[in-house]
């Protein structure tokens, strides 16, 4: 090989280096498995309130799975909800003083996902769907004005093995919350102040 063909050569595998990568780096990106979905009446100026306070009532209901019932899990969602309320410029106050009532739930439901055998390790997986739920109720009228849902795959709890005949392994994964990355999605579906 000569010296031109060479550096034809070498240029042509960094671009063919360099288009993997953009490929792999979209494909992360465009991989987040959190999904959200919001809920606002369009009746209610939200630029209004000022003021919030926790709800010592019920919860964002109608959540598909059962609820998590970990008190430090709570304590982490509460305060990453205390945070994007701070960055919307909505202040902490006591509950006869708020404008709003903030609730939030936490569930969990076990899923069966089917993979294509000819691409897929395991043909059939079972993990866990964690979905995370806040509701803004107007604490006057007792209306909900807003209510922001996240969902995100938290584990495999189990794989399928076998072809014909087939058992399924646990994993033994932790559960992974991502609560920065589900409260920060729920709360990019506000609606600008």
């Amino acid at each position: 090989m000569g010296v031109n063909e060479d550096r034809v050569a070498t240029r042509g595998t960094r671009r063919t280096a360099r288009g993997w990568a953009v490929a792999m780096l979209l494909g992360v990106a465009g991989c987040s498995g959190i999904r959200t979905d919001a809920f606002t009446d369009e009746t209610i100026d939200l630029s209004a309130y000022r003021t919030y306070a926790w709800s010592t009532g019920a919860t964002p209901a109608g959540l598909a799975g059962d609820p998590v019932g970990d008190p430090e899990l709570g304590r982490t969602v509460r305060r990453a909800i205390d945070q994007q309320l701070a960055a919307l410029r909505l202040t902490e106050v006591a509950v006869a003083d708020a404008d709003l009532l903030v609730g939030h739930a936490v569930t969990v439901e076990e899923r069966l996902q089917t993979n294509d055998p000819y691409y897929a390790v395991y043909p059939l997986e079972k993990y866990e769907l964690g979905t995370m739920a806040v509701d803004l109720v107007d604490r006057a009228t007792g209306k909900l004005v807003w209510r922001g849902v996240a969902r995100d795959r938290l584990r495999y709890t189990a794989r399928a093995v076998g072809v014909s005949a087939r058992r399924y392994v646990s994993t033994d994964a932790p559960r992974e919350w991502h609560v920065e990355d589900m409260v920060g999605a729920i709360f990019a579906r506000f609606p600008t102040r």
